[in-house]
């Protein structure tokens, strides 16, 4: 309930400042209507398995995540979002995150962007995720003659107390194919394949088996095997396809994605945890600006 309070609490004084800055907007001129503009966005995903580099619960879990943002055309943003679990014994509000960021194009082919999350999850909670207490994250983006657009991005996680925390790095390619437009007007169809380098250490993964699993045998067996692995290794690989429809205000996307698995626990572990190396999932997500 602790839980819930802080993070409802929170998202009001989110809605709240959006709110305000929205109202204080003033009509834009002509030539302001050619610039970025500012904008208000709501978002629900839904995603039909929790898969975090390559590591997954033991049981299938599902989960909707609506969400709530402010995008300034500065690059200024900030979100909030929550995560249930809709399949869970109890069905029940799993965690929630507050975003806070900033998106800017250095030249015409360069961008960059950088955001903080503050992460909060419920005491009960079996996510992958849970241990993790706060994200920074910075990442540059190239686009490479309209050909391949590169992409690099840092990360580092705070985890709670007595976890240390998990450096991350993610390399990734991908390229857009835009289709417009289809039924007129500005309506566009994208589509955009994407491969993912996943680097960097595991405490949230440890942290996790210790959790989910109580038998003291077994929680040793997996911290020797956690500790003898490298501190900073490959993680996973993942090729994703997202494909997106985007009709005036509402975008709608599914993202399909096989995540491929490396450097985990011995498969002795594994095969008690019945955890599978090759992980497919895929995200729906519906977006409305305005």
């Amino acid at each position: 309930m602790k839980f819930l309070t802080r993070f409802v609490g929170l998202f009001l004084v989110l809605l709240v400042f959006i709110l305000k800055v929205k109202a204080q907007k003033l009509d834009p001129t002509e030539s302001e209507k050619s610039e970025k503009t500012s904008y208000l966005k709501i978002e629900t995903d839904y995603l039909t398995n929790n898969v975090f580099l390559g590591r997954a619960d033991t049981v299938l879990q599902p989960s909707f995540a609506p969400g709530i943002g402010y995008y300034h055309k500065s690059g200024l943003y900030m979100n909030a979002t929550a995560n249930y679990l809709p399949r869970n014994t109890t069905s029940k509000l799993d965690n929630g995150a507050i975003e806070i960021g900033y998106t800017v194009e250095l030249t015409d082919r360069l961008s960059g962007s950088l955001y903080f999350d503050k992460l909060f999850y419920s005491p009960t909670s079996t996510s992958i995720k849970s241990s993790i207490s706060s994200t920074s994250v910075i990442s540059l983006t190239y686009n490479i003659a309209d050909i391949i657009t590169p992409t690099v991005e840092l990360d580092y996680n705070v985890n709670k107390a007595a976890i240390p925390g998990d450096f991350l790095m993610n390399i990734g390619l991908n390229h857009d194919f835009i289709f417009n437009p289809i039924f007129g007007g500005e309506d566009n169809f994208t589509i955009s394949p994407a491969l993912n380098f996943n680097i960097g250490t595991q405490n949230f993964y440890k942290n996790y088996l210790q959790r989910k699993f109580k038998n003291k045998k077994l929680q040793a067996q997996e911290t020797k095997a956690i500790d003898a692995l490298a501190p900073f290794q490959a993680l996973d690989y993942e090729f994703s396809l997202p494909i997106s429809y985007t009709s005036s205000r509402f975008t709608f996307s599914y993202t399909p994605t096989e995540a491929i698995a490396v450097n985990k626990l011995p498969k002795a572990i594994l095969n008690t945890y019945e955890n599978a190396t090759n992980l497919f999932y895929s995200t729906f997500t519906l977006i409305l600006k305005f």
